[in-house]
């Protein structure tokens, strides 16, 4: 149960990573960015129209998401339910820093 969480937290984030390049940052998030925690891998890919892919040891989710601001907001249907996650952000050179909650998850780009 604690990994099933540690997964789905590890996938938000890097979502949300994603949005942010949608809106108000040149889209400087598009690209492939992935993260390793705890022996687990996530990657994400953020497309300029706002779409994008997680995928969590090798199960893949379609996503969406936005930017406002250093607010990213990641969406993904998941077992037939729309949610969102907002995230504060931040850019430095090639590592994408994704916070919420009191929790960070730092992503490199691929």
């Amino acid at each position: 149960m604690k990994k099933c969480k540690r997964l789905a937290a590890a996938a938000v984030i890097l979502a949300m990573v994603f949005a942010l390049s949608a809106c108000g940052k040149s889209n400087s998030i598009v690209g492939k960015w992935e993260a390793t925690e705890d022996g687990i891998t996530a990657a994400y890919e953020f497309k300029s129209d706002g779409s994008g892919s997680l995928s969590v040891s090798g199960v893949s989710v379609d996503i969406t998401w936005k930017t406002e601001g250093d607010q990213l907001t990641v969406s993904m249907e998941l077992l037939g339910s729309e949610d969102s996650q907002a995230y504060t952000y931040s850019l430095k050179g090639n590592e994408l820093t994704l916070s919420a909650d009191g929790e960070s998850l730092t992503l490199k780009r691929k």
